[in-house]
């Protein structure tokens, strides 16, 4: 029996000592279980509260980013759509059977069907540019959030752990 919780110890000890590594939070103390006596953090409240605060912030962030790849998207899929309308209106007007009946008119549609054409091969090329300078990196850039996530997730579940090993501990100890 005595070389069984000898075991237990040092095994505990030494996840202890993993956790230890993990969080450079100061050294682990024993301190033999005394009635009353409250119970040590592993983290100080003010580095949770620090901890909590910039876990929200990253967490908006994530959302603004999330917000701001859609919204981007939305706006190029509607200057194409804008453009492709604007240069049927023109080629619709330009078909139009006035055009042949008056020549002023025939060149006042065709003057702004090439303008409408134009503007659409510059829509185009902006919103080529739209896409490898904005949409692109924040494709990117928000890929990053959930391998953030994860690590949070671990550190919560090395928390629990070591939370749970020093109840063990503890509860060795008396």
């Amino acid at each position: 029996m005595q070389q069984t919780i000898g075991l237990l110890n040092s095994k505990l000890s030494s996840a202890f000592s993993a956790l230890k590594e993990l969080f450079v939070y100061g050294p682990i103390r024993r301190i033999p279980f005394k009635i009353g006596q409250p119970k040590k953090q592993i983290v100080s409240k003010t580095v949770e509260r620090d901890f909590e605060r910039e876990y929200d912030k990253l967490q908006k962030l994530e959302d603004q980013t999330k917000k701001l790849h859609k919204d981007m998207k939305k706006s190029t899929e509607a200057d194409i759509a804008m453009s492709k309308a604007a240069v049927k209106i023109s080629a619709d007007l330009l078909n139009n059977p006035l055009c042949e009946q008056d020549q002023a008119f025939l060149d006042s549609m065709t003057a702004l069907d090439t303008a409408m054409r134009r503007m659409d091969s510059f829509n185009q090329e902006k919103v080529n540019q739209i896409q490898k300078t904005v949409i692109d990196p924040l494709k990117k850039y928000s890929s990053v959030f959930p391998s953030l996530n994860m690590a949070v997730k671990r550190r919560e579940q090395a928390l629990q752990d070591y939370k749970r090993l020093q109840s063990k501990v503890e509860h060795r100890n008396t």
